[in-house]
């Protein structure tokens, strides 16, 4: 049995309603006295098991063996998160030379100091198929706060070395948004059970009532439905109900235009739309009236989400730095709600002859809605 059993009374108030006003943590879960699950006063999930991993995996196609005028995106969010983990490998293999080689480092556009050391292929090369793990990720120079964006930076020694189908997958945690205040014994509820069993320490049972709404000085902040599914406030989102999917497009030409789309996603439930950021390998101006190109963000039924200009018109488009994503601003309201049937697509909408925008990259984030 349970410790604790909520039966449902058929009434329409939520079952168990919490409201806090201080940083005191709403729930703590033990093992053997070493935590592992806390719920936070924000209505964020903090655990030490691998589920507080995410990750974005994504191609960057063929290095040649000159790449140093090019700065891959990686990863950007709207709230801080901790790397953990970088690895890249190759769809062939690469013999180390210590002559000419290819050095790759990794940062942030916070400043100049290395997310993790440098890997090269002097001395070590790339077995195919095989990933490298970039070596000295710290949990302080792992930090990529809100708005920054993770990129990597090759340059060449020598001749340096070309690498056919480089993939990238990066490892992150959503950071804690409040520090926890109080200690275990300060809690307004303990259960210490120490009895063998596969019931849930908690369980509740309900016809009618949602399970839970959890407030913050009145604020709601978190809302677990009849159906269990999470769904934050009006006015806050918790941090960890964002996720990302990452999407190197490749080079867009002018040629493609309105003739070609990419899909970047496609949901196995129903989701919501809240930012989507873009960017390139390659820098790109934003002052052509005559030539540039408009990215758009589609549903298959070809309704816009959001879009961007790139290489103009003059005072509308967006300036690229190679390496550097940006926000591609409001998200339809009407259309930024996509469903397991859809997909989420990218077209290419060109005026004039604009030049190619290399590497094409989308970062998608998104809530889950069932």
């Amino acid at each position: 049995m349970p410790v604790l059993l909520f039966e449902d009374t058929q009434k329409d108030d939520e079952c168990i309603k919490v409201d806090i006003g201080n940083k005191r943590d709403f729930y703590r879960n033990d093992l053997a006295g070493t935590r592992n699950i806390t719920w936070t006063t924000d209505g964020f999930l903090d655990t030490t098991s691998g589920w507080k991993n995410r990750y974005a995996n994504l191609g960057l196609g063929d290095l040649a063996a000159d790449s140093d005028a090019f700065e891959y995106p990686l990863l950007r969010m709207p709230v801080n998160v901790t790397i953990t983990n970088i690895e890249i490998a190759t769809d062939t293999a690469v013999t180390a030379n210590g002559t000419n080689y290819a050095s790759m480092a990794i940062f942030t556009t916070a400043g100049t100091t290395a997310v993790a050391t440098a890997m090269t292929t002097a001395s070590t090369g790339f077995t195919i198929h095989v990933p490298r793990a970039f070596a000295g990720i710290t949990s302080t120079t792992g930090k990529l706060k809100a708005g920054d964006t993770l990129y990597m930076q090759p340059t060449k020694t020598g001749s340096g070395v070309a690498m056919s189908g480089a993939v990238m997958a990066v490892t992150y945690t959503i950071d804690r948004p409040t520090p926890q205040s109080g200690n275990q014994e300060d809690n307004l509820l303990q259960i210490i059970n120490g009895e063998a069993g596969s019931d849930g320490l908690i369980e509740s049972n309900h016809l009618i009532r949602d399970h839970l709404i959890q407030r913050r000085n009145g604020e709601l902040v978190l809302k677990i439905d009849i159906n269990g599914v999470m769904s934050p406030g009006c006015d806050y989102t918790p941090p960890d109900l964002f996720y990302a999917s990452v999407d190197n497009i490749g080079t867009i030409v002018a040629a493609d235009s309105a003739a070609k789309k990419s899909c970047i996603l496609k949901p196995n439930g129903t989701i919501q739309i809240e930012r989507i950021y873009f960017g390139a390998d390659t820098t790109a101006a934003a002052d052509s009236e005559t030539a540039y190109m408009e990215i758009r963000v589609v549903d298959d039924s070809d309704n816009k989400i959001a879009s961007a200009f790139i290489h103009g018109p003059a005072g509308a488009g967006q300036a690229l730095v190679a390496g550097r994503l940006y926000d591609m601003g409001e998200i339809s309201d009407e259309y930024s709600k996509i469903a397991s049937t859809e997909s989420l697509e990218v077209q290419y909408l060109a005026v004039g002859s604009p030049s190619d925008i290399a590497g094409l990259t989308l970062v998608v984030v998104y809530r889950k809605i069932d």
